[in-house]
């Protein structure tokens, strides 16, 4: 099996052959306002969106232009782009992208 292929179970006994981008874009898509909510409903993974953000106001330019990519629904574009710096948010999953836009 090539190297970019992983086996993934679909239902039971079925297995389908995706590659890691069609896995990737499959879980998050499923995954959808989970992944939105999910960097603040824990205190475990809302210490890692505060701990992120005080790197990020520490190591970044006062301002600029940021490419978050792989930003999934925005957390990080819109706390950003909230400080003053110009985002581009980039992500495989339309269905994160959308959520971002909203």
């Amino acid at each position: 099996m090539p190297e970019n292929i992983v086996e993934a179970e679909r239902s039971g006994d079925e297995w389908l052959d995706l590659t890691s981008k069609e896995l990737v874009k499959k879980h998050y898509t499923e995954y959808g306002a989970g992944e939105w909510e999910r960097l603040t409903k824990h205190p475990y993974h809302r210490l890692e969106f505060d701990t992120t953000m005080h790197f990020l106001r520490k190591y970044l330019p006062k301002k600029g232009l940021v490419l978050d990519a792989g930003g999934g629904p925005g957390r990080y574009t819109i706390e950003l782009a909230g400080l003053g710096y110009d985002v581009i948010l980039l992500d495989l999953t339309l269905k994160l992208l959308e959520i971002a836009r909203e």
